[in-house]
């Protein structure tokens, strides 16, 4: 159970929404997607998804979920050069933006021809079966709405059974959080179901030391995680050993490819 004082949410968040802003702006411009036809697909207005490129604003939780499967980018990533960073495992490179991207996307077949490419620029001819498996038909699954009213329903029931089982209060994790146990009993009530922010998920992983993809059990959006997870466990290692000339070959193939599915 954590213990002391809350940490300095102040100096963790300082120039919070302009770092997610240039990191969201980043990732957008990698792909060669407008800011219109990204805000459309992360269903929010083009003047709100401008102020979260401009650090006017931070997402709300549904929103970056959204993003993610977008552009097949995880959640976490959002948060790279932030003070946060430094509670994250996963590695970050910007490179891998385009080939993270068309993974997200691919059918079985379009996957099956980058684990070829793969193997040949590894020289690994003699590898496994193709570990990664297929978002596609998962994401198109995933209703909007199954992103709103019950996902954040789903976290907050389990918002309130993490905060149970380790036998605090309400006013103890609001403390900890740095808000108001007023707006923190919002956030387990699930007939309120409110939309937080994206920073407010990071500060209860503080309080509680609970990984936020744990507070998605149960919701439609899990299994995509775990498969997103076990894709990533699978290209990282991959990626990290392509030379740059190799690396632009795999984002090339994936571009050609793409196009096709």
């Amino acid at each position: 159970m954590p213990e002391g004082d809350p940490p300095d949410y102040t100096a963790l968040e300082d120039n919070l929404s302009l770092q997610i802003g240039q990191n969201l702006r980043m990732v957008r411009t990698s792909l060669g997607l407008g800011q219109r036809d990204l805000s459309e697909r992360i269903q929010v207005s083009l003047s709100q998804y401008r102020k979260y490129e401009a650090g006017q604003d931070l997402p709300r939780l549904h929103s970056a979920m959204l993003w993610s499967l977008e552009t097949g980018l995880p959640t976490h990533w959002l948060f790279y050069g932030t003070p946060y960073q430094q509670w994250l495992k996963l590695p970050f490179k910007p490179t891998w933006i385009p080939v993270l991207y068309f993974t997200n996307r691919a059918p079985e077949w379009a996957l099956e021809a980058l684990h070829s490419v793969i193997k040949g620029l590894l020289r690994e001819y003699d590898s496994p079966e193709n570990p990664l498996a297929s978002l596609d038909l998962l994401r198109d699954s995933l209703s909007h709405q199954l992103l709103r009213d019950p996902y954040y329903r789903s976290i907050a029931e389990r918002l309130r059974e993490y905060r149970s089982a380790q036998g605090m209060s309400r006013e103890t994790v609001a403390q900890l959080m740095g808000i108001s146990t007023a707006a923190y009993r919002k956030y387990e009530t699930p007939e309120l179901c409110p939309q937080y922010s994206v920073n407010m998920i990071m500060r209860f992983w503080m309080a509680i030391g609970r990984s936020p993809l744990e507070l998605s059990i149960e919701t439609p959006i899990y299994l995509y995680r775990q498969i997103q997870n076990a894709n990533f466990a699978s290209l990282f290692p991959w990626l990290e050993r392509l030379d740059d000339a190799s690396l632009a070959r795999v984002n090339e193939m994936s571009r050609v490819l793409g196009e096709l599915c």
